[in-house]
């Protein structure tokens, strides 16, 4: 989303907005699945600290980018729920 406001031309931009709007439709259709097989590892998937991206996680990531379609998904209201009533660590989870 960043990179569109940033591109010197229309077509860049469109572009970067196309391809911004695609991932987060397939960010939230994957995490829809992931809920519906195992909410509880969905839930912590959300909370995963990613060391490649300098240990943010993906909650983190979909609220700083205004991520609305994944912020709309059933997995991150029962995550953030969680957290809210201290029921899910925010401490990095090890899936196995």
């Amino acid at each position: 989303k960043n990179y569109s406001k940033l591109s010197p031309t229309v077509d860049m931009r469109d572009k970067f907005q196309t391809q911004s709007l695609d991932f987060e439709i397939y960010a939230s259709m994957f995490i829809d699945k992931c809920y519906e097989y195992n909410e509880k590892r969905a839930c912590e998937l959300l909370l995963r600290q990613i060391p490649l991206f300098g240990n943010v996680t993906c909650m983190q990531l979909a609220i700083s980018s205004a991520s609305s379609k994944l912020l709309e998904t059933a997995c991150f209201d029962q995550t953030l729920n969680q957290v809210w009533f201290d029921k899910l660590s925010l401490s990095n989870h090890q899936l196995k």
